[in-house]
C-alpha cells in the first residue's frame, strides 16, 4: 500500500506516474497477461492495418482495406525512405476496431474491452479519488503498435479540455530498452514494460510526452485510451 500511495503522491504533483496494475487489480493483471502479453515470437502485430505518418512536409493516415499488416508495413517502409529522419514528427500504427480484436483473440465481443475498460477505470478511481458512481467513457480506446523506424517527437500539448488523462497499459515481456520505443514524460524515460501503466494528467498539466525511434525488436505494443467522465444533460 505504501508503494501505491507513493506513486498517488506523485501523479498528483507531477501530473504523471507509471502504475504496476497487478497493484490496483490482480485479476485485470492476470487477463492481460493470459490474453495481450506480447512478446518476439507471439504478438499482436498482424492486427494492424493502419497507421499515421507526419512529416514537417508530409502528413497521412494510411489504411490498407484487405487488413493486410505486411503491405501496411511496407507502405510504412516505403514512405519512411522518401523523407529525412530529422523531419518526420511521428509514425505509429493502431487498431480501434474492438469486434475485429476479440475475434482474433477467440474471445466474446465484448468481453475484451469490457474488462479493459473496467481496469482502467480501477485506476482512474485510485488516483483522481473519484466515488464509485462516476461513469467513465473510453471512446477513444485502441491498441498501439510501434515496430523499426516509428516514433513520437517529444512535445506538448497543454490541458485538454474534457478529458481527464492519457492512459497507456503496455504489452510487452521482458521489453529491451536497447531496442527504442521508450515513453517520454518530461526528462524521465518509461520502459514499455508487461501490465505498467503510464499515465498523464490532462486537465490541468503540460507535460512533455513522446515515444524515442524503435531501433530493433519485435516493436512496441500498448492500448490507450482517452478517458473522459460522462456528463448528463
Amino acid at each position: 500500500m505504501n508503494e501505491l500511495l507513493e506513486i498517488k503522491e506523485s501523479f498528483t504533483k507531477n501530473g504523471y506516474c507509471q502504475i504496476p496494475i497487478n497493484l490496483i487489480n490482480p485479476d485485470f493483471y492476470k487477463f492481460i497477461v493470459e490474453y495481450l502479453k506480447c512478446t518476439e515470437q507471439n504478438n499482436l502485430k498482424n492486427l494492424f492495418n493502419t497507421f499515421r505518418f507526419d512529416s514537417n512536409k508530409f502528413e497521412t493516415m494510411f489504411k490498407n482495406d484487405k487488413n493486410n499488416h505486411l503491405e501496411t508495413n511496407t507502405e510504412k517502409e516505403r514512405l519512411y525512405s522518401l523523407y529525412d529522419d530529422k523531419d518526420i514528427s511521428q509514425i505509429w500504427f493502431w487498431n480501434n476496431n474492438w469486434p475485429d480484436i476479440t475475434k482474433y483473440l477467440n474471445l466474446d465481443d465484448k468481453l475484451l474491452k469490457n474488462i479493459i475498460e473496467s481496469g482502467l477505470n480501477d485506476i482512474l478511481k485510485f488516483l483522481y479519488d473519484l466515488e464509485d458512481g462516476v461513469e467513465l467513457s473510453h471512446k477513444e480506446l485502441q491498441l498501439t503498435y510501434y515496430n523499426k523506424d516509428c516514433r513520437f517527437v517529444p512535445h506538448t500539448d497543454g490541458p485538454q479540455t474534457g478529458i481527464l488523462c492519457s492512459m497507456i497499459l503496455y504489452l510487452n515481456e521482458n521489453y529491451n530498452r536497447d531496442n527504442g520505443g521508450l515513453l517520454v514524460f518530461n526528462d524521465e524515460l518509461i520502459t514499455p514494460e508487461l501490465g505498467i501503466c503510464a499515465i498523464m494528467d490532462l486537465t490541468k498539466h503540460d507535460i512533455k510526452h513522446g515515444v524515442t525511434k524503435v531501433v530493433d525488436g519485435p516493436g512496441r505494443f500498448a492500448i490507450l485510451s482517452f478517458p473522459k467522465i460522462k456528463t448528463t444533460i
